[in-house]
C-alpha cells in the first residue's frame, strides 16, 4: 500500500536506524544520533507501520530531517517494506 500524498513507499528499520524510501527512489537512513535518540525513532518506526504520519514527522522535527543521509546499500525494492 503506496502513500503516494507522502512520497514515502517504503522502509527498512533495525535496532539502531530506519531508512526510508521515497517515490523518486531516493532513500535516506536515519541513525540514532543527537538529532535522533532511541524514542523518536521508535515513533518512526511505529509511524512507518502504520503507513501514515511518517513525512509530516520528518517535517516537523527538522532537526531529524537534516540528519539522514542517502543510503545505497538497500538497492532492491523488496528489501523495502511497503509504507
Amino acid at each position: 500500500m503506496s502513500n503516494a500524498k507522502s512520497g514515502i513507499v517504503g522502509y527498512v528499520h533495525t535496532k539502531t536506524s530506519i531508512t526510508i524510501k521515497f517515490s523518486n527512489n531516493d532513500a535516506y537512513r536515519y541513525d540514532l544520533s543527537n538529532a535522533l535518540d532511541k524514542d523518536k525513532l521508535n515513533e518512526m518506526v511505529k509511524l512507518a507501520k502504520q503507513g501514515k504520519g511518517l513525512n509530516s514527522y520528518l517535517n516537523k522535527h527538522s532537526q531529524i530531517r537534516k540528519a539522514g543521509y542517502i543510503d545505497t546499500t538497500l538497492n532492491r525494492s523488496s528489501s523495502y517494506t511497503p509504507y
